[in-house]
């Protein structure tokens, strides 16, 4: 049997109840329930890895925002970006809530 890792560097840290329930509720939703060490380790290098990733972005669609800036608005940082789109996105929603409205009438 092969030899568990083992972790030189130790931290002592302490969790709400409130956040101890959501690390064991992501815990019970992975195919092998890891250990609440091993779960804490996980999610804080999933989130260390999203840090690059503007509000929340999955890193999948990096780079059609990336396409997006050098094609329709070259300069604009990923944020502005995406500002940009939720912004579009939000009118066009409305627009469409507005035209329903219309027929309606």
């Amino acid at each position: 049997m092969a030899r568990p890792l083992t972790y030189t560097n130790k931290v002592l840290i302490g969790f709400t109840d409130e956040q101890m329930q959501l690390i064991d509720g992501w815990r019970r939703k992975q195919f092998e329930i890891p250990s609440r060490s091993e779960a804490v380790r996980t999610l804080i290098g999933e989130a260390l890895a999203n840090l690059e990733c503007p509000s929340g972005i999955l890193p999948d669609h990096l780079p059609l925002l990336d396409r997006y800036i050098e094609e329709e608005r070259p300069g604009l940082s990923r944020e502005e970006a995406l500002q940009v789109i939720a912004s579009i996105f939000l009118f066009l929603r409305e627009d469409k809530k507005s035209r329903k409205r219309a027929t309606k009438k």
